[in-house]
């Protein structure tokens, strides 16, 4: 079993699937990098997309009233980008790399 098949059962969202049925999700899946500081995307944009993180850690922030607030901060195997991707509405936050 690779281990992208191993994150995924250990998250609550994929984890009643057996590995055989996971194993179609990451090879379509795009690996996307991304720099400390720089943005998965942004607050309002449109959402195509959930991801895994695989390695490095994250932070989920919100504008509101001119100022920005953290929400959550994630890591290994957090999942995020979700919630927009299934209610079909704009990023409802920032999700910004803290390591890369």
């Amino acid at each position: 079993m690779t281990a992208r098949i191993e994150l995924l059962q250990a998250m609550p969202v994929f984890g009643g699937l057996r590995g055989d049925a996971l194993a179609f999700l990451p090879e379509p899946a795009s690996t996307v990098t991304v720099a400390a500081d720089a943005f998965f995307f942004r607050q309002d944009e449109p959402a195509q997309s959930m991801f895994v993180l695989e390695a490095g850690t994250g932070a989920v922030v919100k504008s509101w009233r001119g100022h920005q607030y953290l929400l959550s901060r994630i890591a290994k195997g957090d999942r995020f980008g979700e919630m927009a991707s299934m209610d079909m509405r704009p990023r409802s936050a920032s999700m910004v790399a803290v390591q890369p």
